[in-house]
């Protein structure tokens, strides 16, 4: 997510540096995002 999100890389940029498949990458940014939403929830739910 920090390459992508924050350093600006695109998924052919962290394929390369990284050395996986872009689908592999695809699939850690959407688990990635999706543990975030679930952590943000569980904070909401407790203020």
């Amino acid at each position: 997510m920090i390459l992508y999100y924050f350093k600006d890389q695109s998924v052919k940029e962290i394929q390369y540096h990284l050395n996986i498949t872009v689908s592999t990458i695809k699939t850690r940014l959407f688990r990635a995002k999706r543990m975030l939403r679930k952590m943000y929830e569980h904070v909401e739910a407790h203020i």
